[in-house]
């Protein structure tokens, strides 16, 4: 687990949802970052130079990481997942949004 996804671990122990979670599940030929495969909820923590945001100083090389995100999206989607993004550069700066942002999205979707 990366230093990013160990904030998001933490977030999800905050708010006392990491039991719905497993981290790194396999799904097709991918992992997702974190699911709730009963609720069908993928998280998705994009660092920002590993996917290459446009933020990113090499934005422009990472077409060929853009277009595999987004097939993956695609694929999620196809079998009923919602799937939630947690970019590295929003969450160093306001880790309360994210927070709430995550709570919001999974308490929306989740069968308790």
């Amino acid at each position: 687990m990366n230093s990013i996804e160990k904030k998001i671990s933490d977030i999800l122990d905050q708010l006392s949802l990491r039991s719905f979670f497993i981290y790194n599940l396999k799904f097709q030929e991918y992992f997702i970052d974190f699911a709730d495969k009963t609720n069908k909820i993928a998280i998705e923590v994009q660092g920002t130079y590993w996917h290459k945001h446009f933020l990113s100083k090499n934005y422009e090389k990472g077409r060929k990481r853009r277009v595999k995100d987004r097939i993956k999206k695609i694929a999620l989607i196809a079998e009923g997942w919602h799937v939630i993004y947690v970019w590295e550069h929003t969450l160093n700066k306001n880790p309360l949004k994210i927070k709430n942002y995550l709570e919001k999205e999974i308490i929306k979707r989740i069968e308790i």
